[in-house]
This record gives C-alpha cells, structure tokens and sequence, in this order.
C-alpha cells in the first residue's frame, strides 16, 4: 500500500496527478487549494479522503472510478461553491455524502454510478443540481431537496 502526503500547494501549470496508482491513503499537509482534473481518477486502492479546508477548487473526474472509496469529507471553505461534473462518477463503494453549506452547485454526473451511495444531504444553500447528478445511485433511500433548489433538469433527471 502506498500512501502519500503532500505538502506542496497546487499550481495549476504544474499539476499533480497520481491517477491510476495504487495510494491507498491520502494525507495533505499544506495549503493545498485545487485538485486538478483526473487528479486521482482510476486509483482504486484509495478508501477515504479528507480534504483540508484550505480547497476551493476540485475539477472534473478529480476521483472518478476510485471504486474502494468509501469515505469523502469535503472541505468547510466559504469558496468551495460547486462539486464539479463527473467528480465522483463510479465511486462504487461511497455510501454517503454530506455536502457542504458553501456548495451552490452539483454539476451534471458528479456522482453518476455510485451504486452504493444510499444517503446523500444537501445544503440549504444549493441552487442548481445538474442532470443525472445522481444517475445510477439506485440504492439512495431517499433526497430531501432544499426550497433554496431553483435549476433542476427537465423532466427532473438527476437520478436518470
């Protein structure tokens, strides 16, 4: 098993990508702001993460496919205001998601194929929730949809 710690800040002409290997754990240690695109897809010995609250950014397919995740905890960072498109796609194992109060927005796919994810709390801050956001997640036990929710899909295909 590898583990890793990082103690460098994202710079985004010079990303850190580990995708693809096999870290099992992540630490970060630092001022870490953005986690860049791909960063972790496809690291499928990877089983929990907790980001510090210095992140404001994570980009698109950042741990798509990390099929033994289980455990996410997002960053409380009044910045941190969208979880990006496909961001968490085929995460398999992830069972539930608390999101934060500062997230607006849940892009289109962000948890497409999370098959086991059965609860998932939204902020009272949300505003938009992109299609298929949830698609797949057929396990869910149901989503109390915040009034705050003004852009939904047409034909309300989150789950679809």
């Amino acid at each position: 098993m590898e583990r890793f710690l990082f103690r460098l800040a994202y710079f985004p002409s010079h990303p850190i990508h580990f995708a693809a290997t096999s870290i099992s754990s992540i630490e970060f240690n630092g001022a870490v702001t953005e986690i860049g695109v791909n960063a972790f897809m496809e690291c499928s010995s990877l089983t929990s993460i907790t980001l510090p609250d210095t992140v404001t950014t994570i980009a698109p397919g950042a741990f798509s496919n990390c099929i033994q995740l289980e455990s996410f905890v997002f960053p409380e960072n009044p910045q941190f205001t969208k979880i990006s498109k496909e961001t968490f796609k085929g995460c398999t194992k992830l069972e539930e998601v608390l999101i934060p109060s500062s997230v607006t927005e849940i892009a289109r796919v962000a948890f497409q194929g999370c098959t086991n994810l059965k609860r998932v709390v939204l902020s009272n801050n949300l505003n938009t929730i992109g299609s298929m956001a949830f698609k797949d997640a057929s396990l869910m036990e149901g989503v109390y949809i915040p009034a705050s929710v003004s852009s939904i899909p047409e034909n309300n295909q989150i789950f679809k």
